[in-house]
């Protein structure tokens, strides 16, 4: 969980999760090397969909495979985070 002095819009690494805004996380980590096009937050990389994301903008920042048979892409959502504000649906978060 983000703690209670966190700007609400910081992205944190605790333990094996990135804490994003509004207390959203997800298994991964920060790729401080890379940043997202359209807010320059560092990307975010999923292990539960082998991908990388912003969390900020909610959008995945690569596509998706071809392969429909992938265990990874086969069951990425359209966007990385639910409307409730946790990980996308069968992550492991």
């Amino acid at each position: 969980m983000a703690h209670r002095d966190d700007p609400p819009d910081l992205l944190v690494e605790r333990g094996e999760f990135v804490i994003g805004p509004n207390g959203t996380r997800i298994q991964g980590w920060l790729e401080l090397s890379e940043s997202c096009v359209g807010c320059g937050a560092p990307r975010v990389y999923a292990v539960a969909f082998d991908a990388y994301l912003c969390m900020r903008c909610n959008q995945w920042v690569e596509p998706a495979c071809d392969d429909p048979e992938c265990e990874y892409c086969r069951h990425r959502p359209p966007t990385p985070l639910t409307a409730s504000g946790g990980c996308a649906p069968d992550a492991e978060c």
